[in-house]
């Protein structure tokens, strides 16, 4: 789980972003980046980094199983038991398929923000990415509720709840971002520099009329 924080973090250093902190959790760990990548080859890039990592530990740990005595692996297995190396073996490649569901803002959902903002708006990629890691995050609870699993509920109420926050941020900057266009046009003018000529002054249209008989000054 660390690894896999740390995987996200030293990719989003590739992109001069910071890490504030890595939070470890019991429904898994949070790596709290200084910004959010604005490019959504870069944001894709963040989002599998960490599952490569466990993709990575999951590969030699196969390798090392299938080049140790299978045969006692094997006996383990059949008395419902797993060793060490199998046991991780098996956790990373949980990980990996779990991170990589498209629930916002789990890494899956931010692979899938990463592609729908390549060809929408940030923001409008946002509301669906969130809007299908809803779907995914009340699936999960119903089924972790009928089968009396409280660690999935726990786990489908942050996805739900972290997911509707995200959106809300993005759309926050979105406004901000809005409002300060506006106030870069409406701030006010250097006095130094000329007037623009206003359209609707009648003495720019004379002067406009006028001026290819004396040449442009």
């Amino acid at each position: 789980m660390v690894l896999h924080e740390l995987g996200n973090s030293l990719a989003a250093r590739l992109y001069k972003i910071g890490t504030r902190r890595i939070t470890l959790l019991p429904i898994g760990g949070v790596a709290e980046l200084d910004r959010m990548p604005k490019t959504p080859k870069h944001e894709l890039v963040v989002a599998l980094a960490g599952p490569a990592v466990n993709v990575g530990i999951a590969g030699l740990l196969g390798i090392f199983l299938l080049l140790s005595n299978s045969a006692f692996h094997l006996e383990l297995a059949a008395t419902g038991q797993l060793g060490l190396i199998p046991a991780l073996f098996v956790i990373n490649i949980s990980l990996v398929l779990f991170n990589l569901l498209p629930a916002f803002p789990m890494d899956g959902g931010r692979v899938l923000r990463a592609i729908l903002a390549m060809r929408r708006p940030y923001p409008v990629a946002t509301d669906i990415a969130a809007r299908v890691g809803k779907f995914i995050a009340v699936a999960i609870g119903l089924f972790a509720l009928f089968n009396l699993q409280l660690f999935l509920v726990a786990l489908a109420a942050f996805v739900f709840f972290a997911g509707e926050m995200e959106r809300r941020r993005v759309h926050a900057e979105a406004r901000q971002d809005q409002l300060f266009d506006g106030w870069q046009l409406l701030r006010p003018r250097d006095p130094s520099a000329p007037a623009a000529p206003d359209s609707r002054d009648p003495m720019r249209r004379i002067f406009v009329r006028v001026d290819p008989f004396f040449g442009r000054h």
